[in-house]
């Protein structure tokens, strides 16, 4: 629930791994886990939401701090993602054009600001695609799919997403 959400993020908790340049702890995937792991015993929804959604600053760190700091100067911004985005994505100049997109399970979307998408550019002259990942806002998203219906992690809200076109600069 978005108050549960609201409560987390109040306490700090989606900071664990946030750089502390940008008002982070900046205490690692071990105490990550723990704290996943406290939630989780009272909720296995609510933890994996917190788990996944905390994690991902860990795999925003990684894009260039151009991109780090879009995310992070919004303090209650919080990260969903698709690993595998089907989609056709291209090199265009700037960075990259993204269409026809469609993943599932996409843990946190209903909280979510910000997504991280994985999804194959188009090779040039036969050349293989190369797998990226990309930072997209959510405004972005043109579609969320409710099709999470199963027994176990109902809570967790996993829908699918569509994203008919969106431009991605070259730092995201």
């Amino acid at each position: 629930p978005r108050e549960s959400i609201r409560e987390i993020s109040e306490a700090g908790l989606f900071c664990v791994l946030k750089p502390r340049e940008f008002g982070g702890a900046e205490l690692g995937l071990a105490t990550l886990v723990e704290v996943t792991a406290e939630i989780a015993a009272a909720c296995g929804s609510t933890g994996w939401i917190y788990g996944v959604m905390g994690g991902h600053s860990w795999l925003l760190n990684l894009f260039p701090y151009e991109a780090q700091r879009e995310v992070y100067d919004d303090p209650d911004a919080l990260i969903a993602t698709v690993f595998r985005l089907a989609s056709r994505t291209t090199r265009v100049k700037g960075g990259y054009r993204l269409e026809a997109g469609e993943g599932r399970f996409c843990s946190g979307i209903d909280h979510a600001k910000w997504l991280i998408v994985g999804s194959p550019v188009i090779g040039k002259d036969g050349e293989p695609p190369e797998q990226r990942f990309f930072l997209v806002p959510r405004s972005d998203v043109s579609d969320v799919i409710d099709d999470w219906y199963v027994a176990g992690m109902r809570g967790t809200g996993s829908k699918s997403i569509r994203i008919r076109e969106a431009f991605i600069p070259e730092h995201r």
